[in-house]
């Protein structure tokens, strides 16, 4: 009868041990560097941090306890499309502005609710295409006369490692 033996590397750690820990490095150093947007739109401008890779995208403001009127996070999504945006592990209710490439506002989504779950979330996409998503306080998009139509202005992104 033959043995199995598992595979070890010259570490002496299976190779599944070491592509968990290569992968949480690249996540922890992904998170490391902010990047941050100042987006005007209506009659405010938004501090907004900008998620600029996958892992800060996916996972957006969740865990968050509260957010400034004058903060937010943005999502450039690279092209124009119909992302689909869920509230999976948020703890705060927000207003969700989608924004297509001409820098217009094409839908807003206001005082989305938060879901404590992470799996089984209601998920929702724009109804006009969008190029960047930014994600603000509830209520922010009735106090600053936010609507589809709506112009916006982003700065230059500027990172800032922490």
């Amino acid at each position: 009868m033959m043995q199995m033996t598992s595979f070890q590397t010259a570490a002496g750690a299976p190779p599944e041990i070491i592509l968990v820990a290569l992968l949480f490095v690249l996540v922890v150093a992904s998170l490391r560097t902010r990047s941050y947007a100042d987006v005007r739109v209506g009659n405010a401008t938004v501090r907004a941090e900008v998620a600029d890779n996958m892992v800060k995208q996916m996972l957006g403001l969740m865990g968050r306890g509260a957010l400034a009127d004058d903060e937010g996070m943005l999502f450039p999504l690279g092209s124009e499309g119909y992302p689909k945006f869920w509230m999976a592990g948020m703890r705060i209710p927000i207003d969700v502005i989608y924004i297509g490439s001409d820098k217009t506002v094409v839908d807003v989504k206001k005082g989305v609710r938060p879901c404590q779950a992470l799996w089984g979330c209601e998920s929702f996409s724009p109804e006009g295409k969008a190029m960047y998503v930014l994600e603000v306080a509830a209520g922010f998009a009735g106090t600053h006369g936010v609507a589809v139509g709506s112009k916006a202005e982003i700065s230059q992104i500027n990172t800032n490692p922490e």
